[in-house]
């Protein structure tokens, strides 16, 4: 099913508003060319936060794509906050591609928490109902770029639900169950809400 979200992330609405504002003022009062340079930075902007609707696949056990990007490694891992054995696939977001993020999985937020130093990246823990346990860790690129969370710990989530926000892009790392069937591998393109990483087996 299709999620609903603005077509424009909410973190961009006071920027892009800001300056379409200023290039109504100039073109009244001040200046054309101020006005034109005004309303092409809005547009650039609006380009930028961009967040198109994804039509979620019908497929409960499927770990979605969190994000747009390529998908630089998968291999089993050691999961330290958990304490358990599991399989991980680093994502890279694309320089210009869609910020948003989405949940990979239904469930509920367990805990969430910064993996390298407060406001440096961060980690999201969310467990299906049937107790699947998927971590989402984002390490942004850009030196001070920090992530934006829409939900916190102890509410629930939608599969494919839109999480969270990361300006200029980041790595992201999903920790799966290391029994997950894994769908996809390095040199993939993937794209979040719709790519499927790996399905979730349960006996």
């Amino acid at each position: 099913m299709a999620q609903r979200y603005p077509v424009i992330a909410r973190e961009g609405w006071i920027p892009i508003a800001f300056f379409a504002v200023v290039g109504l003022y100039a073109f009244d009062h001040w200046n054309t060319v101020v006005a034109v340079l005004s309303w092409c930075i809005s547009a650039v902007l609006a380009f930028y936060f961009r967040d198109p609707p994804r039509r979620i696949p019908p497929s409960p056990l499927a770990v979605l794509c969190p994000a747009d990007g390529r998908v630089l490694a998968v291999g089993p891992v050691h999961d330290e906050p958990l304490g358990r054995e599991a399989i991980l696939v680093r994502i890279a977001m694309r320089p210009m591609g869609v910020f948003a993020v989405r949940s990979p999985i239904e469930g509920k937020v367990m805990r969430q928490w910064f993996p390298e130093g407060e406001g440096v990246g961060v980690a999201q823990w969310v467990q299906s109902d049937e107790h699947d346990d998927v971590v989402l860790v984002a390490l942004p690129r850009a030196p001070g770029a920090r992530a934006f969370c829409d939900v916190q710990s102890g509410e629930r989530i939608g599969q494919g639900q839109r999480c969270g926000f990361l300006p200029l892009g980041a790595e992201l790392q999903v920790f799966l169950p290391v029994a997950s069937r894994v769908m996809v591998q390095p040199g993939d393109r993937v794209q979040s809400g719709v790519s499927v990483l790996a399905k979730l087996v349960r006996k």
